[in-house]
């Protein structure tokens, strides 16, 4: 079906509707707002991951599998994007229903009666993908115990059964009560913070902290980079902003890059490769830490070209479930304590 949008939009597409690329009143700006709401598009290929353990040769397979995804996604988005902005006027596209509409527009209207079939055929499917990984999530969050045990059960052919049910119940309330407006921009910044603290546990993974004392150690250099970026972003939102004209407004975008820059480089070159590398038939991303940088950077980056609001609601959410992680932690190892005393007394 996307494959069938961008084909027919390109054939479609007229070089004056692309002329300006950049539209004036958005300027790089916008864009980079619009690509931060765009990642939820990009919420499915990471449930690779989350059901690797389901795989077949994982160690090969499952990396194979997220790269080949994250091509064919990303050049169809592409692709898509830029047929319809070529066929129809920016300022003419809807927001709801951009392809039939757009086809309608240009009177095709065999290719937007295709188009609203497709999607609705499709959307329970793009519900299902989503979704799916969830039970395992769960799961594996169970048996850390940060979730009641119920979410471990299984039936006789292995399912997760009950874990299935109560994540679905809960996400069908969600849905049903919350409007998409609200959960656009939350799940694309958490989707991006997901992306960070994956690239964040590569470097921890495959760096070290320096053998120097006098070194801060690798945590507070990684978290150090992170803030610096998230602020760098800030920064460079009011620079881009159309009334960036005060003074500190320009300089100091400039030093907050230096000194992501900076930390970044002492990581590069301060922190030693940790040991067993060369792990025998496992996949290594390339280019740590530089790359994982690259992408803390950039993530950091898009979720601080937010609004307000929607930097708000992503620290409140991530403050929630920081504070019921170390409420379960702390709970846990109260539990643990008790256990050894009453061992002891026997």
């Amino acid at each position: 079906l996307v494959m069938f949008m961008a084909v027919m939009s390109i054939i479609l597409a007229k070089k004056e509707n692309l002329t300006p690329l950049i539209p004036p009143e958005f300027g790089a700006a916008g864009i980079l707002r619009g690509a931060t709401s765009s990642f939820f598009g990009y919420i499915g290929f990471d449930e690779i991951c989350c059901v690797s353990g389901e795989a077949k040769n994982p160690s090969k397979n499952v990396p194979r599998a997220i790269i080949l995804t994250l091509i064919i996604v990303t050049s169809l988005y592409i692709s898509a994007s830029l047929g319809l902005a070529g066929m129809v006027p920016y300022e003419e596209i809807s927001e709801t229903s951009g392809f039939p509409n757009g086809f309608r527009y240009v009177g095709h209207r065999w290719a937007a009666d295709i188009t609203a079939v497709g999607e609705l055929a499709v959307l329970p499917l793009v519900v299902l993908v989503t979704i799916m990984a969830q039970p395992r999530l769960c799961y594996a969050m169970s048996v850390d115990g940060l979730l009641p045990q119920i979410f471990t059960e299984m039936d006789s052919s292995g399912n997760l059964r009950e874990g299935t049910r109560i994540a679905g119940i809960v996400m069908v309330t969600i849905a049903t009560l919350v409007p998409f407006s609200y959960l656009d921009d939350l799940i694309s910044s958490g989707i991006l913070l997901a992306f960070t603290m994956t690239d964040v546990s590569v470097i921890l993974v495959r760096q070290a902290s320096p053998t120097d004392v006098s070194c801060y150690p690798l945590t507070n250099k990684v978290v150090a980079f992170n803030i610096l970026s998230f602020v760098t972003g800030l920064l460079l939102r009011s620079f881009y902003s159309h009334d960036a004209t005060a003074r500190w407004v320009q300089i100091l975008p400039i030093f907050s890059c230096v000194g992501t820059l900076f930390i970044g480089y002492k990581i590069q070159t301060h922190c030693n490769w940790s040991r067993n590398q060369q792990s025998i038939g496992l996949f290594l991303t390339p280019f740590v830490p530089v790359l994982p940088l690259i992408g803390c950077f950039v993530n950091l980056y898009l979720i601080a070209q937010l609004e307000l609001s929607g930097l708000l609601a992503i620290i409140g959410y991530v403050g929630l479930f920081v504070g019921f992680y170390f409420y379960h932690v702390q709970r846990r190892a109260n539990n643990r304590s008790e256990t050894e005393r009453m061992l002891s007394m026997h």
